[in-house]
């Protein structure tokens, strides 16, 4: 029963929607709420962005399953929004999706989406080392590795003793030169 090899096996031929087949996979894997939900919807996004890219290159190469992986795409995408209001209903501020939000928001360059995701981090005092941590990142990406730096010196000197801290810390300082 708790063999995870055999769970996703089980997952995979339980069903032919790809939505269904996350779902069963997440279930058998993850217990408790709302992480399942939270997880369930990264799984799907994750499978959806990996097969709609498989979808597209199968398009441009005019493979024969290129209809299928296209309209598996969609059905994926399509449970990713499912998913996704499930996952903000269960817990907006949970940790795993604020880090998930914000790494979206930097990597599309929309640093007041994630200011305003690093801003929920703060107001729900979950994990102090997460707000200090999205900060001194979202400054990094904008160049601001001084300001990074200070924010991240600063959280050591309040009494934030997180191994996190003192490695993005380093890190901040090797990409200042």
């Amino acid at each position: 029963p708790n063999d995870s090899a055999m769970q996703r096996f089980n997952a995979l031929f339980a069903s032919e929607d790809p939505v269904e087949r996350i779902v069963i996979l997440t279930e058998s894997t993850v217990e408790e709420q709302p992480l399942r939900t939270i997880v369930t919807y990264l799984r799907l996004l994750q499978s959806a962005l990996a097969v709609r890219e498989t979808a597209t290159r199968e398009t441009r190469l005019g493979q024969a399953n290129a209809a299928n992986t296209t309209k598996a795409a969609e059905r994926l995408e399509q449970g990713v929004k499912e998913w996704r209001a499930k996952a903000e209903a269960a817990d907006r501020a949970h940790p795993i999706l604020v880090e998930a939000d914000f790494r979206d928001a930097i990597e599309r360059k929309d640093y007041s989406a994630a200011t305003a995701i690093m801003q929920l981090a703060k107001e729900s005092k979950r994990d102090p080392s997460q707000s200090v941590l999205l900060e001194s990142q979202l400054l990094a990406a904008q160049g601001k590795m001084r300001e990074a730096t200070a924010v991240l010196e600063n959280a050591l000197q309040t009494g934030i003793d997180n191994s996190v801290v003192y490695r993005a810390l380093g890190s901040v300082l090797e990409q200042a030169g």
